[in-house]
């Protein structure tokens, strides 16, 4: 299964990451296929100039892929950022799945 995170901007690890639920490699396929993507094998820091507010809203999509979902998609097991997705677009779509 593959799991995905909300993620706020800042460095630190209070609340940063917010696991939000787990799909499978297959579904995160479907639902990311028409975007684009970024690789790292850590977690992500984004905008990370100040610490984290963990009251903050989350504002970035992360899926973390294990090395048993490995697809064409995700072709490396560690931590995808996926461009141009808000949490609330993530939302609607897969409410509609």
């Amino acid at each position: 299964m593959a799991s995905v995170y909300f993620v706020r901007d800042g460095y630190g690890d209070d609340n940063r990451m917010v696991k939000q639920e787990s799909i499978s490699s297959d579904i995160a396929k479907q639902l990311f296929n028409n975007f684009g993507t970024h690789f790292k094998t850590e977690e992500w820091y984004l905008n990370d100039d100040e610490p984290v507010n963990p009251i903050s809203n989350t504002r970035h999509v992360v899926i973390k892929i294990e090395s048993d979902d490995i697809c064409d998609k995700f072709p490396n097991a560690g931590f995808y950022l996926i461009d141009n997705l808000s949490p609330s677009v993530y939302q609607e779509i897969i409410s509609q799945q």
